[in-house]
């Protein structure tokens, strides 16, 4: 693969690093490139994807068409700790490691060196016969390298390609799903379809059972969901866009719930105090009983953020809300089931994961999405 590659980094002062990094590698390590790879040889395989939870859940039809083209093999998947609830339970995985790469990390605890050079010790141990890394990341790169095994799999335009074997193009406007299969083609692997799995327990549908107990639609009712949350306040619609949503839906004879994080405590409140009739509100404790709770709902509305790839994942129709990020990239493949609510200005989307947010034109793609349009969408799409 070639060194002198086009680096998707922003500014001269992270494209030049990346790039004297890169030569330096090549000089030193040049792993065999044209050999191809004999899946017969493959018995144990380490998937990096150090991300958060819509990502990770986006890697999941990857995770399954690799299990059914190995079906003997012993698969272990390298994620961060907030990450792990929603692939623990994943049929197609036989491992799941916790790892909080500090790189990964904005707030709260993060690994620190001695926790670093555990984990690679603990990855070389395993001599795994196939790696592949889900994120165009050097760290991770070296990260790969250090975990020694014999196959690795990634891409190279953020850094780092010479630590691995073989190297896949990095489209930042590909569907992240279609990426993540992109990656078993050195493989030879071919995708087994596109819809993401997440397993729940009995115990975390009891527990939705519970949250949900007395709020049973009447009959003739449907039962909507609101998570007005999100990672990024970049990726969030208004509190007040949201309460008028709700107040719409109420009038039309839906049944309305918000949900959220305990983080999401104040927001579920102002968003519940902004509507007329205080509607019911639910704080699942973890991911699989939000999901077990997101699975019984006739239709779930948020933002670009993890419930709406839970609500995709269970089955459950989804209207995922747009700001200035792609929905191409992130947004529903089955848009005959799921649908995307974007307000149409020329500027949006513009903001691409790794990429520093700026945004010259005060939000309009946010303030000019009005909360008539959502309902009508919801009330045509799930009648």
């Amino acid at each position: 693969m070639r060194a002198n590659r086009k680096f998707l980094l922003e500014g001269r002062w992270k494209r030049f690093p990346a790039a004297a990094f890169d030569g330096v590698g090549y000089l030193f390590f040049r792993p065999g490139r044209e050999k191809p790879i004999d899946l017969s040889q493959i018995g144990k395989v380490l998937l990096v994807r150090l991300d958060h939870i819509g990502d990770v859940l986006m890697t999941t039809p990857a995770i399954r068409a690799l299990r059914r083209a190995l079906p003997a093999a012993e698969i272990h998947l390298l994620v961060k700790g907030t990450s792990r609830e929603a692939v623990e339970l994943n049929p197609h995985l036989d491992r799941v490691i916790a790892f909080d790469a500090p790189w990964t990390i904005a707030h709260g605890k993060k690994a620190g060196w001695r926790e670093i050079l555990g984990t690679v010790r603990g990855l070389r141990r395993e001599s795994y016969d196939c790696l592949i890394d889900f994120r165009a990341d050097p760290r991770e790169a070296l990260l790969a390298a250090g975990s020694g095994a014999a196959r690795r799999i990634s891409y190279g335009e953020r850094g780092g390609g010479f630590c691995f074997h073989r190297l896949v193009p990095f489209d930042p406007l590909r569907h992240e799903i279609l990426r993540a299969l992109d990656l078993l083609v050195p493989l030879g692997i071919a995708d087994d379809g596109y819809g993401m799995d997440l397993s729940v327990s009995p115990e975390d549908r009891e527990e939705a059972d519970r949250l949900l107990a007395g709020l049973e639609p009447r009959p003739g009712e449907k039962l909507v969901g609101i998570h007005p949350g999100a990672a990024s306040r970049f990726k969030r619609w208004s509190p007040e866009g949201f309460s008028r949503l709700g107040d719409l839906l109420a009038e039309k004879s839906f049944r309305v719930i918000l949900l959220g994080a305990k983080s999401d405590r104040g927001l579920l409140e102002t968003v519940a105090g902004g509507m007329k009739t205080r509607p019911a509100v639910a704080v699942p404790g973890g991911i699989r009983i939000l999901a077990a709770l997101v699975e019984k709902l006739d239709c779930l509305i948020g933002n670009d953020s993890a419930p709406a790839h839970i609500a995709q994942a269970v089955g459950t129709r989804a209207v995922v809300l747009y700001g200035p990020t792609h929905d191409r990239v992130t947004g529903p493949l089955d848009r005959d089931r799921h649908s995307v609510i974007r307000n149409p200005v020329p500027c949006s989307p513009c903001w691409l994961p790794g990429r520093k947010f700026r945004c010259g034109y005060d939000f309009r793609c946010w303030k000019g999405l009005r909360a008539e349009m959502i309902a009508e969408t919801v009330t045509v799409f799930i009648q």
